[in-house]
């Protein structure tokens, strides 16, 4: 513990952010203790650290699409039997705890661990097809991957929102996605800076 907590005073001191990849539900409360910006993942998390996130306003990634990927397609990789029914017990623990933060008004930034088996560059906004599943508003989905996540990189007067002043980092789709976020896999159009 006092690791940590020396590692994020130093990052607070410098004014940088941090983050936790934390599954175990003691990890989570040792890191929220430390005062962590972000907790990756949070499978775990039990309403002990559900109440110290909301205390100290940490984030939650919760990532789950990584699982959830090794659970689908597991086997066609020749990942053994064994550790994809682990998967899919680790899955339905973590929806459960990603559904229970939402409920309690924990702040949900969007990520993906793209770039672990099957979360594929490219493929990420199934992350927001599976946030809505299992609980979350479309709109909020959304503003995990926009608004908030610019607030937890502290760089919400630059990304996060389309206003004057801000990177013109603008997509869109054919169809609304706050009827079928499913959408999101459909980019029509990318404006990058302005062009």
């Amino acid at each position: 513990q006092e690791e940590l907590n020396v590692i994020c005073e130093e990052a607070n001191r410098k004014g940088h952010i941090t983050s936790a990849h934390t599954h175990g539900a003691k990890g989570i409360k040792m890191a929220i203790q430390a005062g962590i910006t972000s907790i990756e993942h949070g499978t775990m998390m039990d309403e002990e650290g559900l109440a110290l996130m909301l205390e100290h306003g940490t984030y939650l990634v919760p990532t789950l699409i990584a699982g959830y990927h090794i659970m689908i397609h597991g086997e066609e990789a020749g990942i053994p039997p064994f550790v994809i029914e682990k998967c899919a017990d680790v899955v339905q623990t973590h929806t459960k705890s990603f559904k229970t933060a939402y409920d309690a008004g924990v702040k949900i930034a969007f990520g993906t661990d793209t770039g672990t088996p099957f979360s594929l560059h490219g493929a990420q906004a199934e992350e927001f097809e599976l946030m809505v599943r299992h609980g979350m508003k479309p709109v909020d989905a959304l503003l995990s991957a926009t608004k908030v996540a610019s607030e937890l990189l502290h760089l919400e007067h630059q990304i996060g929102s389309i206003e004057s002043g801000k990177f013109a980092d603008i997509i869109a789709v054919d169809k609304n996605p706050l009827e079928d976020i499913t959408t999101l896999k459909n980019v029509t159009f990318v404006m990058k800076d302005g062009e």
